[in-house]
């Protein structure tokens, strides 16, 4: 509760937009994929070339990094709740399907207009062929190890 205390005096009455992503396995694959490639976004070619670089698999840091993704969410929420928050939610997947309109929604929520034109994203989605492939291992070898869990 300390934190929200603090965060009110610097910004008096502070809207949050809380940006989650609603496949969490997708997330934990891009989150493993960034911790070996060292590239956590790509905003040049050069960039977006070094996350395409095929990286070992291990189910166990792919379950690491889903794990990461639960607790980070899950503590998210709980300040949330635990300070009254509502923030505006807004998830990767409706971000990444309409962008725009997304935009514009978190615009117009905030008090503004959302009338003018919106610069184009300058973030390069990241997934490949190669995520989907660590994600399918990782998913048959979840089942195998975990078959109570499915």
């Amino acid at each position: 509760m300390a934190l929200h205390t603090h965060l009110q005096r610097v910004l008096p009455n502070p809207v949050f937009v809380y940006l989650y992503r609603e496949d969490r396995l997708r997330a934990a694959i891009s989150a493993y994929i960034a911790s070996k490639t060292g590239v956590f976004r790509a905003l040049t070619p050069e960039q977006l070339q070094r996350t395409r670089r095929e990286v070992e698999y291990d189910y166990e840091g792919i379950r690491q990094a889903l794990a990461a993704f639960d607790a980070a969410h899950a503590h998210w929420r709980a300040y949330f709740a635990a300070s009254g928050i509502r923030p505006l939610r807004l998830s990767y997947e409706e971000l990444q399907a309409d962008y725009h309109g997304s935009v514009t929604n978190v615009i117009t929520s905030l008090g503004g207009s959302g009338q003018k034109s919106l610069p184009a994203p300058r973030l390069t989605r990241q997934s490949s062929r190669h995520s989907e492939t660590l994600l399918l291992r990782f998913l048959r070898d979840h089942a195998e190890r975990c078959p109570a869990s499915n």
